[in-house]
């Protein structure tokens, strides 16, 4: 069996190891605290430093100087340590003697001393401390400086390692330390049971062995760790290794070995005996403070720009590469030991100085522009610096950066120079003065500035530099060169290779050019008219800067050529214009400021229908009583007098032959030189024919806007109507069939009649709303107006009530007019019921007819009356009338002046489409408090005999033995149709399809004496139907019906004169009504 070691030879090297152990921990500690380079730079001395002056006499003084270590240290402040000495602070009089009376004496034989003391803290605690004294002169007397370090962990530590054996053992079993042995001369091994399980391993399982010890290394450490480990022992020498390793349950752990080498008696190195402890939490506190470090560092060096860091000196304490690289220009080391202020230029030293200070003793955060030379200069860029000041351990510093802008700073100066160089007042031409400018700016050899022929094909120079001079001017052709393609747009630069680019180009072959920049010059309309070139001899430097400056340079230079072009514009064409004064198409005047005319032209004359011989005496004349309205004439003289000039003065006038005139008027005041109006001159423009066509544009246009509402609510209607024609019919017939039972309740026929009733309303609402979308079907009649207005009366007294009396006046001459009578009473209805509601109390509501003709010299009155004769009905009432702000609205539908709920603004809108569907046109007077009137003028039928009436039977009795065709798609409707018909004894024969109704009417069986047919059927048209049942039964008769609009029923070519056709919904009256005057032939 392999003898062990003794246990003092076993914990000779544990004790070594474990004070390592310590060290290391300790080394560890400060390695996390000092880690990150920049929390290094701020940490200040650790340990506590007390300066005093040496005792004399037994007389001891206070300290003199502490550092802010010594306040944390004793838990004095500051104040509090200068009050007090040394002896205050040491805990027994040994200290004492020796600190403050026998050791000044041994400075004479020592430069300095360490000694160990006992101190007291503030709150009575005690310490131990290692105090350094050494002797200085501060001020020409001699001080004591010491620099007190706390030892007390130390000792502590000191006192444990001198425990027993034993006791040493326990704690490395507590902290699960392995300890191991090596015998290099039998290779044989020695571990604890605490090294197998670091290591992942049972000690039952596995015997001690290098073998061993290398197989439990993660495969990525292996090789590295047994490579130091053997070059160590070759050595012989002491060794610290780390490694991984990944036991059986995956988790992995770093380990770290210490192993001392033991030599025998020749003083060879026989074995090795170490430790071995887990790592683990030490190296992922190492990982993430580095991972860390590595982030501030990424984020430090991802400022677009320079960053820096200060200390109290103005030296750098930090900064990333860009300040070390492009600004300073200096290797890391040599960093700490350069002055910030010296990369400044020296003309913005002073002011960047200040700022420094400022930020660095008052806290201040300051943003200044400067110049920052690069690598000491000459060359140098603008920067806008900021700074703001951080303390760590009471020592202020600086952080700040730097944001290159001296592309903004070249931009300004363009700017500058632009705004400052002004072509009014120039001492060479702006142009000359620009192209100067620019070859200096971009550092260009070659610029020329011009104007462009109006084909763009060719460019006449305005100003030419090269080469530092001024050339003569010239013309020169675009074709070949780089600026041939670019008009229209903006900018076209080259950085480099523009000679091999376009090689047809002679100039740029002359210079040998390398880089190349023109830009467009624009009108304020668009189109280019000028351009600006320049060409270099070398690449051009910064092309995003160049394009920024040539921008605004362009904006410029497009306005200074384009006021040229102007110039010579208005030069070349001023004679011209002199010679047209006179024949301008425009009055031009100049009179004095009362009025009175002093020259005019022929022009004027002519507008204000003055004849030459009449001039002097118009001329005399204050023309300030021209104004129709003399509030015009006050106001065009007091905006004069305000403004100095008037434009467009739009007013009517009376010209010199009394007729009335719109005349536009344009004036300007013209003073003398003492700054006092002398005269006015003007001009005149007839401008009464554009009034007449904006009056007709604003009447069509209102018109348009109402057309287009009836339009709307027209397809609005339309698109209910026949379904709900069709649904109120089915309604309205099965009610009307139960009525005619016998035996019914009375209680049953007062809720069908109530049926009938709501249906018969519905059919009303339905028709009201097509009336004034001019939608609604129907059969105009030539008819007496006074006839149907007298059978009205009756209902009319009856609407409007006992307290309003109806007058009614009707015209001498027969009315006559082509419409569906049931339109009359619509209009007379709606207009009567706005007149009841409009009268409070008592009143009276006047309907008169009468017949005119209007001719084309009749005054335009607003309405959109055409020549021709009429018939007038008009409805007059005494009620409180209508505001003037609503005429214009009041035939809008779903407008109404009535209160909420007491009107649908339906009724004036329902009269307004009838009349317009007639062709007719109303006239509208209403006043508050004095009643309305309206006026509606129908066109007058020639024919002065109105037709027959129909003859009065009486339709519930009507019956009938022939038989009908009913064709109708709609199940319901056919079915009630059918029922009707046949309870009047009609024999029916019912199709629901066009092909059906073919194939009944071929039957030879069947005679056929009626077709009564829906309009609206599929398959097939309802004419193209009518037509073949015709050809098959030339002797039938046809009836049709619909639900839908007139439109679309008009559509299907139905509603010619001739064509037998009844409305849905109709009643059982109606329909028996119609069927037998079909069949009667009428």
């Amino acid at each position: 069996m392999t003898k062990l070691p003794s246990l003092h030879e076993q914990l000779q090297p544990v004790n070594k190891t474990a004070t390592n152990n310590v060290r290391l921990q300790q080394d560890e500690h400060a390695h996390q605290e000092n880690g990150n380079q920049y929390k290094i730079i701020f940490d200040t001395i650790r340990d506590g430093i007390f300066v005093h002056k040496i005792s004399e006499n037994g007389q001891t003084y206070p300290f003199e100087l502490v550092n802010p270590a010594a306040c944390s240290m004793t838990g004095y402040t500051e104040a509090e340590l200068l009050q007090m000495n040394p002896g205050d602070l040491l805990e027994n009089e040994d200290s004492k003697t020796l600190c403050i009376e026998e050791y000044p004496d041994d400075l004479h034989k020592h430069n300095s001393r360490l000694l160990e003391a006992v101190m007291l803290r503030k709150n009575g605690s005690r310490f131990f401390t290692e105090i350094s004294v050494t002797k200085v002169i501060l001020g020409g007397a001699p001080c004591l400086v010491c620099s007190v370090q706390d030892i007390t962990l130390r000792k502590a530590t000191n006192r444990n390692l001198a425990e027993s054996n034993s006791r040493l053992q326990l704690i490395m079993d507590a902290a699960h330390a392995g300890i191991w042995e090596w015998n290099m001369q039998n290779n044989v091994n020695i571990w604890t049971d605490e090294l197998f399980r670091l290591y992942g391993l049972e000690p039952d399982c596995y015997e001690a062995s290098y073998d061993v010890w290398r197989q439990s290394i993660v495969p990525e450490d292996r090789d590295e760790t047994e490579r130091n480990i053997v070059e160590a022992s070759k050595k012989g020498v002491e060794f610290t290794a780390e490694w991984r390793v990944r036991p059986t349950d995956g988790t992995e752990r770093w380990l770290m070995s210490k192993g001392t080498p033991f030599r025998n008696t020749e003083g060879k190195v026989n074995r090795y005996v170490g430790i071995v402890i887990d790592v683990t939490q030490l190296k992922l506190a190492q990982m993430a403070e580095i991972k860390e470090q590595s982030f501030r560092k990424a984020i430090i060096e991802s400022i677009p720009g320079t960053f820096y860091m200060l200390d109290a000196k103005g030296r750098y304490a930090g900064w990333n590469a860009y300040q070390r690289d492009e600004i300073i220009g200096k290797p890391e080391h040599e960093m700490p030991e350069a002055a910030a202020i010296e990369s400044i230029h020296p003309e913005d030293r002073t002011l960047t100085q200040e700022k420094i200070t400022n930020v660095l003793k008052n806290g201040s955060v300051e943003i200044v522009e400067g110049r920052v030379l690069l690598r000491g200069g000459p060359a140098f860029r603008w920067f806008l610096m900021t700074g703001q000041r951080i303390v760590f351990d009471g020592n202020p510093f600086l952080v700040g950066t730097g944001i290159d802008i001296t592309d903004r700073k070249r931009i300004e100066a363009v700017q500058t120079f632009l705004a400052r160089t002004s072509s009014a007042a120039k001492t060479e031409p702006f142009f000359t003065a620009l192209a100067e400018y620019l070859a200096a700016c971009l550092g260009m050899d070659f610029v020329c500035i011009g104007q462009l022929d109006s084909d763009g094909l060719r460019m006449k120079t305005l100003a030419i530099w090269l080469d530092g001079h001024v050339k003569d001017n010239l013309s020169c052709a675009m074709k070949d060169t780089p600026s041939e393609n670019i008009q229209g747009k903006e900018i076209c630069i080259h950085n480099a290779g523009v000679c091999d680019l376009f090689p047809r180009d002679p100039q740029l072959q002359e210079l040998q050019a390398e880089s190349y920049i023109a830009t467009t010059l624009f009108a304020h309309n668009g189109s280019p008219i000028g351009m600006i070139r320049l060409i270099g001899r070398r690449p051009l430097e910064n092309p995003h800067l160049a394009r920024s400056i040539m921008n605004l340079v362009a904006m410029r230079s497009s306005g200074e050529l384009e006021r040229l072009i102007t110039e010579n514009s208005l030069l070349q064409s001023e004679k011209k214009y002199r010679n047209l004064f006179e024949s301008v198409p425009i009055g031009l005047y100049q009179s004095d400021m009362e009025g009175n005319i002093i020259t005019a032209n022929q022009n004027c004359l002519d507008i204000t229908r003055c004849s030459k011989e009449d001039r002097e005496v118009w001329f005399s004349q204050d023309t300030r009583a021209s104004y129709v309205d003399s509030k015009d004439s006050e106001r065009f003289r007091s905006l004069l007098l305000k403004q100095g000039y008037v434009n467009g003065f739009e007013a009517r006038f009376r010209r010199y032959d009394g007729t009335i005139a719109w005349l536009s008027n344009t004036a300007k005041l013209i003073y003398n030189e003492k700054g006092g109006a002398d005269f006015i001159n003007g001009s005149f423009i007839d401008i009464t024919e554009r009034k007449q066509a904006e009056e007709e544009k604003t009447k069509l246009e209102t018109q348009l806007q109402q057309s287009q509402k009836m339009e709307l609510v027209g397809r609005l209607a339309g698109g209910i109507a026949h379904d709900f024609n069709n649904m109120l019919g089915v309604i309205l017939g099965n009610a009307e069939l139960a009525l005619t039972c016998e035996t019914l309740d009375k209680t049953v026929i007062n809720n069908l009649q109530e049926i009938v009733n709501a249906a018969n309303r519905s059919s009303n609402l339905t028709g009201q709303l097509l009336a004034f979308a001019r939608k609604q079907t129907v059969n105009p009649k030539i008819v007496d107006l006074n006839m149907l207005v007298e059978e009205m009366l009756n209902m009319l007294r009856r609407l409007i009530g006992e307290d309003i009396n109806l007058i009614w006046i009707p015209g001498n001459s027969q009315p006559m007019v082509n419409i569906d009578p049931s339109q009359i009473d619509q209009i007379l209805v709606n207009l009567c019921v706005n007149a009841r509601d409009a009268i409070t109390d008592i009143g009276t509501v006047t309907i008169e007819t009468a017949t005119v003709c209007f001719t084309d010299t009749d005054d335009d009155d607003g309405t959109d009356k055409r020549p021709g004769d009429y018939v007038m009905l008009s409805v007059t009432d005494t009620g409180h009338g209508i505001e003037k702000q609503h005429h214009s609205h009041i035939f809008e539908p779903f407008f109404t002046t009535k209160e909420t709920g007491k009107g649908t603004g339906l009724g004036l809108a329902t009269v307004y489409g009838i009349v317009k569907q007639n062709e007719g046109f109303i006239v509208f007077e209403s006043e508050p408090q004095k009643g309305s009137n309206f006026r509606i003028y129908l066109p007058r039928d020639k024919n002065r005999t109105p037709l027959p009436a129909d003859e009065k039977t009486d339709a519930l009795n009507i019956t009938g033995k022939e038989t009908i065709l009913l064709v109708e798609d709609e199940p319901e409707i056919l079915k009630l149709c059918r029922m009707i018909l046949e309870k009047k004894g009609y024999s029916v024969l019912a199709a629901a399809t066009p092909g059906e109704a073919i194939r009944i009417a071929s039957e030879p069986d069947h005679k056929i004496h009626l077709l009564l047919t829906d309009v609206i059927m599929p398959e097939m048209n309802v004419r193209d139907l009518s037509d073949k049942l015709l050809s098959i039964r030339p002797d039938l008769k046809i009836l049709f019906m619909s639900g839908y609009t007139a439109d679309n029923i008009a559509n299907h070519g139905v509603l010619d004169t001739g064509v037998n056709f009844i409305q849905k919904p109709f009643t059982i009256k109606a329909l028996s009504k119609k069927v037998a005057a079909v069949l009667a032939g009428s």
